[in-house]
This record gives structure tokens, C-alpha cells and sequence, in this order.
């Protein structure tokens, strides 16, 4: 195997592995043997090439204008050394009810370059009451992504609320409760089917 290392590539250590693996045949006891291997890959960049691209959402502001539309501003700081082509989505989560929103597409064309701030502006396109809202926005520039999160609320006439600091995305948690229910469910299924296939083996003797 061989890795080629682009010449731009940003100072700094990189890490990987290579994975070999071969899988068993599952012979009915629904249990597959997987044997694997791997090489870890340790790399370090050197050189005067930029730092690699990095960015920081720093706070979110709610808005409506003179129609009474909804929009949410963004601001955006480039910690990184590259510039950044920003494009994204973002969802909303009703605080005090099970009402979600969205994704509304971030404006795109928005570029910033290495220290710069700049705000990227979502307009909520459907009718959405004041809130509050647990909102969620994901932010792109290449293989670079960024999600975070913030609680705002939208003015009741025209005009612009306080920016709210942004922070980790408030949604994980309620996604991860549900993985964490759906993976116990799953667990509780193979066990009974394994109970139903024990009692079935110690009741008919070898009958497969």
C-alpha cells in the first residue's frame, strides 16, 4: 500500500490505520467469526505549507423582519489557516413540545478568509411561533464539519433578539436516547428468540 501525500498538506501529526479482514460463515447460531488485523499509521507534516482549516461558530442571533419572516444569523470566526467556502443546513426543535423544523438551507457563497468573521444567515421558510428552540446547525467547507447548537427565540414584531452563545448541539442528547432505546430493544428481541430456541433444543432432544 502507498500514500501519497499531497504537497499542501498541513503541518501538524496524522494518524490511521489499515484494516485486513476476513469473516466466517454464519452457520445458523447467528454468531459470524471475524478475524481482523490492522497497521496503525503515524505521519508527520512538516514544512511551511497554512495551518489546516478550522472554524468556530460563535454565537446566533434571532430575527424577523418587516413581514414578520423568521431568520436565524450565524457568526463565523476562521480560526484555521485556509480559506473556507461555507455551505450547511439547519434544524430546529421545539423546546416545550415535540414540533421540529426544517433543514433550511444555510445562504451559500459565503467566504472567509483565514481570520476573518463573517455571518451566514438562515431564513426559516415555514411560520414558526416565537419559541423558544433548541436549533441545530451544521456547517461545511470541504471535508471540514461543523455542527453546533444554540436556544433562541424570535422577537415578537420586527427587529433582532440578543445573539446567544453557541455551544454543542443540543439535539445529541435526545439522539442518542433513542439509539440507546432502539439498541436495547434489539437486545431484548434476541434474547427471547434465544430462550424460545433453548426451550425448543431441550424439548425435542437433537431435532435441529
Amino acid at each position: 500500500m502507498t500514500i501519497a501525500i499531497p504537497k499542501d498538506a498541513a503541518p501538524g501529526e496524522r494518524y490511521g490505520v489499515v484494516w485486513a479482514q476476513v469473516s466466517g460463515r454464519d452457520l445458523g447460531s447467528g454468531i459470524t467469526l471475524v478475524s481482523r488485523t490492522g497497521i496503525r499509521l503515524y505521519l508527520a507534516v512538516g514544512g511551511d505549507n497554512p495551518p489546516r482549516a478550522r472554524f468556530t461558530v460563535d454565537n446566533m442571533t434571532a430575527e424577523r423582519d418587516a413581514s414578520g419572516r423568521a431568520l436565524v444569523h450565524a457568526k463565523v470566526h476562521n480560526t484555521g489557516g485556509r480559506a473556507l467556502d461555507l455551505t450547511g443546513t439547519m434544524k430546529m426543535s421545539q423546546v416545550s413540545g415535540s414540533i421540529s423544523a426544517g433543514p433550511y438551507p444555510v445562504d451559500s457563497g459565503k467566504s472567509l478568509a483565514p481570520g476573518q468573521s463573517a455571518s451566514v444567515n438562515v431564513i426559516v421558510t415555514d411560520q414558526v411561533t416565537d419559541g423558544p428552540w433548541d436549533v441545530s446547525l451544521k456547517l461545511k467547507s470541504g471535508l471540514l464539519e461543523v455542527t453546533q447548537g444554540a436556544r433562541i427565540t424570535f422577537p415578537k414584531g420586527p427587529g433582532m433578539a440578543e445573539a446567544v452563545l453557541s455551544g454543542r448541539d443540543r439535539q445529541s442528547p435526545l439522539n442518542w436516547s433513542l439509539i440507546s432505546a432502539a439498541a436495547g430493544l434489539i437486545l431484548l428481541i434476541l434474547g427471547t428468540l434465544a430462550m424460545i430456541r433453548s426451550h425448543r433444543r431441550g424439548a425435542g432432544g437433537n431435532e435441529p
